[in-house]
């Protein structure tokens, strides 16, 4: 994947030279390697690449989502499966208490059953509260 993203990042320099943009010097700055229009070179606006993005998910039977609402779906599926918080941040560059903030409902319900799970294997019966 890694190289797929650097041939990417290539293609969208030689796409930004063509059309008589500037690169900058220094490439942690440089936000300009985003979707561009290879007609343009100018970023696709947000709308249009979630039309563009449904009607492929469409073609294939799956609702309709946003690309930002994939972000949350992975986020999601990490901490269903038991991937610390902190890895999740890292992988989203957030904060772990950024996670804990847009996801905290997903937590509580992990952590009940957390609790549920361990109770079971001890063979005790432990009601729980639900907020």
């Amino acid at each position: 994947m890694l190289q797929q993203l650097q041939s990417y990042r290539t293609a969208v320099k030689a796409l930004l030279l063509s059309h008589g943009h500037k690169l900058h010097s220094d490439i942690a700055k440089d936000d300009s390697f985003i979707f561009l229009s290879p007609h343009t070179a100018e970023p696709f606006v947000s709308t249009g690449l979630n039309a563009i993005f449904n009607r492929f998910v469409g073609a294939v039977g799956l609702p309709a989502t946003t690309i930002h609402g994939l972000r949350h779906t992975h986020a999601t599926i990490l901490m269903n499966n038991s991937i610390p918080v902190k890895a999740i941040a890292e992988r989203l560059g957030n904060t772990p208490e950024m996670i804990h903030t847009v996801y905290g409902h997903i937590l509580q319900e992990m952590e009940a059953q957390t609790v549920t799970v361990f109770s079971d294997s001890l063979g005790l019966k432990v009601g729980l509260a639900h907020s």
